[in-house]
């Protein structure tokens, strides 16, 4: 406490500037949930004489996902416990919602958590939000009471005396699970880190502030043994003695220690790229590589602890509630509407996957596009990575839900998937009656070791219908010649689920009993190209691009 009076200063909800260190740029990103009455730049300009950035204009009008989870909401947070009003020993302000507790002349007296950081509330399902932490971070809390000692006065021929000696927040202690964690002396705006949360067992935890508040009142007792004849007292006898006051407040919150433990597989393709799958068993953000990044169904967006929007202002003359000047933030994930994101040409994704959840529903006056009925909470991403370097060595960042959390690729569980090219030849071995006896083969094309399709998944497609080959790699079908070309493809089933992984092919013969036949296939394939060749040409002779004939180049 300081000695000064009560003085809350009055601010918008939410704020309106930048402070404590926030940019400009990123400073209208923060409040979603605000209130979105639009005003044009013009209008704008001539109320206020000032003008906005592109983000001031959007977030005026709408709120804004994040990427990730911005360290700016721990800068402000820190920045913004700072603005509590200051008070004198006999006030005690707080958020309305904090739970007071009293003892011998001490009154009004808790502790409340203001943020613990950094930390994500994810929006799981309407009935599941966890607030994730990580292994390491802080709890910012505010305490706060106010002493109340009675007025001197005379009873008969005693006088009673109270005085204060001495009033302090002694120790403030955060525990985990029960057990001590941090601690530190006197502060009624106290920052006690965690370190380590590993050490606790389970994923589950409860953290706790606790506050110790003292406060020492002399106390006398001025008894008059004789009076004089003319009433005045001449024998006086005096007391005097120390009385202490203590009292310990608390505040607590459970978080979900977030940690990533991400598995997978990796391959390499023929020419060089990497094949990557990555999975785990919660939610988390995707990760980065040298040639893009890659984002799963998660975004992000702030908005302020409502708790806070007012203050409970306790003293001698009652309670009442004022505006409040802090407005600490808080980080949420939810699920977007849409599918997993690439930001990059050099990197392909292949494929998605996870567990299907009930779309949640995100806080009220919060506009932003989240999943609605149901959506798939992607715990597996698959991509094709172009190769860019020399290195065989993984390169790149796994990233969590919550800031701050996030591994090497390099230090990925993850096992090495043979990737083997694929040949796919048919032969004719008879025609009768326009249908076509056709052998297909199937096999390693760098070993010749044949592949038996009917032993693992994936299919070789012909004529419209699949077919397998067997233990020799072979298989035998009776297709329509049709317009005397007959075409298969083998589709193998992806390397992420199955090992050894191989890559798909496809072949094509001519199928005919004259010459008629031939002319007709050639006739199907020479139009097209025919085309392409006279395309060629006129745009030489139209444009003077140099690029006829095709053949000199």
């Amino acid at each position: 406490m300081t000695a000064s009076t009560l003085a809350p200063t009055a601010r918008a909800h939410p704020p309106t500037a930048p402070d404590h260190g926030v940019n400009e740029s990123l400073f209208p990103t923060l409040w979603s949930g605000d209130l979105d009455r639009f005003v044009n730049e013009s209008d704008y300009r001539e109320l206020t004489g000032e003008s906005r950035t592109l983000l001031e204009v959007i977030a005026n009008a709408t709120d804004i996902p994040l990427d990730r989870p911005p360290e700016a909401v721990e800068r402000w947070n820190r920045g913004d416990l700072r603005d509590v009003p200051e008070t004198n020993q006999s006030v005690s302000i707080g958020p309305p919602t904090a739970e007071r507790a009293r003892a011998a002349y001490i009154e009004d007296a808790f502790v409340s958590i203001f943020a613990i950081q950094p930390s994500t509330r994810a929006h799981l399902t309407p009935d599941d939000t966890p607030l994730y932490v990580g292994d390491t971070g802080s709890v910012l809390a505010l305490v706060d009471y106010r002493v109340d000692i009675r007025d001197n006065h005379t009873v008969d021929n005693v006088t009673y005396r109270w005085r204060l000696d001495s009033h302090q927040v002694q120790r403030v202690r955060l525990l985990v699970d029960g057990e001590l964690e941090n601690e530190t002396l006197g502060s009624q705006t106290p920052e006690l880190g965690f370190d380590e949360l590993t050490a606790y067992p389970g994923v589950r935890h409860n953290l706790t502030i606790e506050a110790d508040i003292a406060v020492a009142v002399e106390r006398s007792k001025d008894e008059c043994l004789e009076r004089g004849a003319n009433g005045t007292c001449s024998v006086w006898q005096n007391e005097t003695w120390q009385a202490q006051s203590a009292l310990t407040v608390t505040d607590s919150r459970d978080v979900t220690r977030y940690r990533l433990g991400v598995s997978g597989y990796e391959t390499s393709y023929p020419n060089g790229d990497q094949g990557l799958e990555l999975y785990m068993n919660r939610p988390w953000l995707g990760f980065e590589t040298p040639a893009g990044t890659v984002r799963g169904s998660w975004r992000f967006y702030t908005a302020r602890d409502r708790h806070w929007d007012s203050l409970r202002i306790d003293s001698t003359d009652g309670s009442r509630q004022t505006h409040s000047p802090m407005h600490p933030l808080q980080v949420y994930a939810f699920p977007m509407e849409g599918d997993p994101t690439v930001r990059s040409t050099a990197v392909t994704l292949l494929d998605s996957y996870g567990v299907e959840r009930d779309a949640p529903e995100l806080q009220p006056d919060v506009h932003l596009d989240v999943a609605e009925d149901t959506y798939t909470a992607s715990y597996g991403l698959v991509v094709r990575v172009e190769d860019g370097s020399e290195s065989s060595e993984l390169i790149g960042t796994v990233q969590g839900l919550v800031r701050g959390v996030e591994r090497p690729l390099s230090d990925a569980s993850l096992a090495t998937v043979p990737l083997i090219e694929t040949e796919l030849r048919l032969s004719i071995d008879s025609i009768e009656d326009g249908i076509a006896t056709v052998e297909i083969s199937l096999r390693e094309a760098p070993s010749g070791r044949p592949i038996e399709t009917s032993g693992r998944p994936g299919v070789i497609q012909i004529d419209g219908t699949t077919v397998d080959t067997g233990s020799d790699g072979t298989t035998v079908q009776q297709v329509p010649i049709g317009n005397g070309i007959v075409s298969a493809r083998y589709v193998p089933e992806p390397w992420w689920r199955h090992t050894p992984g191989y890559l798909g092919d496809s072949d094509a013969v001519f199928a005919s009993h004259g010459s008629i036949d031939i002319v007709n296939a050639i006739y199907q394939i020479g139009i097209p190209i025919g085309l392409l060749l006279i395309a060629a040409f006129l745009v030489d002779r139209i444009t003077g691009i140099p690029i006829w004939p095709p053949w000199r180049h």
